[in-house]
């Protein structure tokens, strides 16, 4: 069965299972490996590769519509928990068919930037947290898709794990 990938059609941001109510939209990490560049005898040159499961730092950025009380305590600096939880929608190619897939982001992460956005009359001030990510899981329609816990040597993708054997030689 074909399927076309089409739209998110809604997500809520909770933290340590509370729901975080106002407006925010989220720039999720981005997954960026580690390289280092090969070279000497028998290469012509030089060759970038990527080294096994070793992760660059990771970012969220949260962006509001307004300052508030409960943004605030998001931006605070301690280790912080928050589910993303959001439904994608796919259309059967064959049939029409649309189909929600509920898809959860696990994040842990510390603030490291809150920006005050901007202040004139009749508008939002778009304020920003900025936090580091120590951890990000995602689930689809419950099952575990991918773990990213570089403090724990986990970098899970789609049912392989790639530091198993670099745990295993390390004896963790």
């Amino acid at each position: 069965m074909a399927t076309t990938d089409e739209a998110v059609i809604n997500y809520t941001l909770y933290e340590d299972d509370e729901e975080y109510c106002g407006i925010v939209q989220v720039d999720l990490p981005s997954l960026k490996f580690m390289t280092t560049t090969v070279s000497g005898a028998g290469i012509a040159g030089e060759v970038e590769t990527v080294l096994i499961g070793q992760m660059s730092a990771m970012e969220i950025t949260l962006k509001h519509t307004i300052l508030t009380k409960r943004g605030l305590a998001l931006s605070t600096p301690e280790v912080h928990k928050w589910e993303l939880r959001e439904v994608q929608q796919t259309v059967d190619n064959a049939t029409g068919k649309l189909t929600p897939t509920g898809v959860k982001h696990v994040i842990k992460a510390y603030p490291k930037q809150m920006d005050g956005g901007t202040l004139k009359p009749q508008s939002t001030s778009d304020p920003t947290t900025v936090a580091s990510v120590l951890y990000w899981a995602e689930y689809r329609d419950g099952v575990l898709y991918m773990e990213l816990d570089p403090l724990n040597y986990i970098c899970y993708i789609n049912g392989t794990d790639y530091l198993k054997s670099v745990r295993s030689a390390l004896g963790k």
